[in-house]
């Protein structure tokens, strides 16, 4: 792995960057921008009625959720990858800001998801387009033999990504940012 000045100065910060490997693999880079995998967590009661990024109200009955990158308006589809239930949510808000989470639901979402009472769960976030978003009921089940976007990249990543992904993984199960 080459580690340069800056990556250096990143990690003292806390900030993590992708590594690069000697072949020139950019880990972190295996994945399509659209999908990606990683821990969800989600927000209400002391939130609820405050602003949001995109300047509407904050609403924990409703379907959103805050993402760092994505687009404000755009739609996601979240699947709970312990009991497999999905649902789409727009993104109204930004964040989270707590290192290991990749999104932050509503509270009607995690609901729906079923991970309310633990609080944090594995998830795989896709992107879906405005019209397949007003089509899809609120909440589906993920059958077995679907495999979301996400799994798929993985699957076709090269064996060091996919040592890399479960190390990382690990890493965050054992910080016990996974607790579920």
């Amino acid at each position: 792995m080459n580690i340069t000045r800056d990556d250096a100065a990143l990690r003292r910060r806390g900030a993590v960057r992708s590594a690069v490997l000697a072949t020139g693999l950019v880990l972190g880079a295996a994945l399509p921008v659209c999908a990606a995998e990683g821990v969800a967590s989600f927000y209400g009661g002391r939130e609820h009625g405050g602003p949001t990024a995109s300047g509407e109200r904050f609403d924990m009955h409703a379907m959103t959720a805050a993402h760092r990158t994505a687009p404000l308006g755009s739609h996601l589809r979240v699947t709970n990858l312990r009991n497999g239930r999905s649902v789409v949510v727009r993104i109204n808000d930004r964040g989270p800001f707590v290192k290991g989470r990749i999104i932050d639901l509503s509270r009607a979402a995690a609901d729906r998801l079923g991970f309310v009472s633990s609080g944090l769960t594995r998830v795989s976030v896709e992107k879906v387009d405005a019209a397949a978003a007003a089509e899809e009921p609120a909440t589906t089940a993920s059958l077995p033999a679907e495999k979301s976007t996400a799994a798929k990249a993985a699957d076709r990543a090269p064996a060091e990504v996919k040592v890399a992904f479960e190390e990382r993984d690990r890493y965050l199960i054992d910080r016990g940012v996974d607790r579920n």
